[in-house]
C-alpha cells in the first residue's frame, strides 16, 4: 500500500510527498510515545499509509474537481471511506482487516494522526507538481 499510494502522491506533486512522508514518519512515533508509554515498539505502515491517502485524496478532489467529476468524486469517496473505517476502529477498538485472535493491536490513533498530517499537507501544498493539467497559456 505505501508503494502504490507513495508512488501516486510523488506524481501529482513530490514536494507534498517528501513533506508528508518526513512529518509523518517524524510525528508518528512521538505522538504513540506520548499517548501510549506503555508501548515498547510500534513498526507499522499504516499510520503513513493514511497520510498518503489523505494526501492523494485531497490532492484529486483538488485538482480534478472542474475537469473530472469522476475521479473526483471516487476520491471523495475514498476519503469518506478512509474516515468511516477509522471512526469504526475507534469504537470497535478492532480493525476490519486483522482477524481478533492476532496478537496485533489495533491503534486506530496513528491512522487519525496520518489522516490529519496528510490534510494539512495536502492543504498547504499545491498541485504544481501534477503532470497532467498542464498550466493554460492566455492569449495576449
Amino acid at each position: 500500500m505505501f508503494l502504490a499510494l507513495g508512488a501516486l502522491c510523488e506524481r501529482v506533486c513530490r514536494s507534498s510527498f517528501v513533506a508528508c512522508v518526513a512529518v509523518s514518519a517524524i510525528l508518528i512515533p512521538i505522538v504513540v510515545a506520548v499517548a501510549l508509554p506503555q508501548m515498547s515498539y510500534y513498526r507499522g505502515l499504516s499510520g503513513l499509509d493514511s497520510a498518503l491517502l489523505v494526501l492523494l485524496a485531497m490532492q484529486l478532489i483538488r485538482i480534478e474537481w472542474s475537469s473530472d467529476c469522476l475521479v473526483a468524486t471516487t476520491a471523495t469517496c475514498g476519503l469518506a471511506g478512509f474516515m468511516l473505517k477509522t471512526a469504526y476502529e475507534c469504537v470497535a477498538r478492532s480493525t476490519m482487516s486483522v482477524r481478533p485472535e492476532s496478537s496485533f493491536a489495533p491503534l486506530p490513533l496513528v491512522h487519525i494522526v496520518g489522516g490529519i498530517i496528510g490534510l494539512i499537507i495536502a492543504l498547504q501544498g499545491g498541485n504544481h507538481g501534477h503532470k497532467s493539467h498542464p498550466t493554460a497559456v492566455q492569449p495576449n
